[in-house]
């Protein structure tokens, strides 16, 4: 049954979860959570917070899943990011919000060797840094950079041009170059 479903395209499938098919619906969770959470994440910083803001984003889909419009030509993929990032970006705004907990890395279970260690200490600071930028800054570069999407992708969720995330993403690269230089030189001292 759920083979069938795998050939099927994201639209396809949505047009069955609005007859309420079940195994529709688990195909499109199975074929998009670990990428949507992953934007979540690089948005939040918060592994418990990102897999509720995805959850509560499919639901959307199975309560409401005519709020995608196929007759606005607009991918699944490109709607559901937009969604995804409001909700993040509307969960990060809350008074108090703690937006980063750990970053941690993924452990082998082997010991580190200093170079990791290293690589991963700077990837946490990277990361730490990515989550003070300004919104759009951060939802440009994490778009492009680490969900391997165009300019004109990433645009499209942003609802910019190509230039505008370009430009955007050119600041962002800017803001952290300067920030890790200035970690840098302050840990030579």
């Amino acid at each position: 049954m759920s083979g069938h479903l795998s050939k099927k395209s994201d639209e396809e499938l949505l047009e069955l979860i609005i007859k309420k098919d079940h195994p529709a619906f688990a195909e499109l969770v199975n074929r998009y959570t670990k990428k949507f959470y992953s934007v979540s994440y690089r948005i939040l910083g918060n592994r418990i917070d990102s897999e509720d803001m995805v959850q509560d984003a499919f639901l959307k889909i199975w309560d409401a899943p005519e709020l995608w419009d196929k007759k606005q030509k607009t991918k699944f993929t490109t709607w559901f990011y937009r969604v995804l990032i409001n909700q993040c970006l509307d969960h990060k705004r809350k008074k108090g919000y703690r937006n980063h907990d750990e970053y941690e890395e993924e452990s082998t279970g082997e010991r580190t060797t200093g170079k990791i260690m290293e690589e991963q200490s700077r990837n946490k600071l990277v990361n730490k840094y990515i989550l003070e930028l300004p919104e759009k800054q951060q939802i440009a570069l994490n778009l492009c950079y680490y969900e391997n999407l165009t300019r004109q992708e990433a645009g499209e969720i942003m609802e910019l041009t190509s230039k505008g995330v370009q430009s955007l993403v050119s600041r962002a690269k800017d803001k952290l170059k300067k920030k890790l230089k200035v970690y840098y030189e302050q840990e030579a001292i």
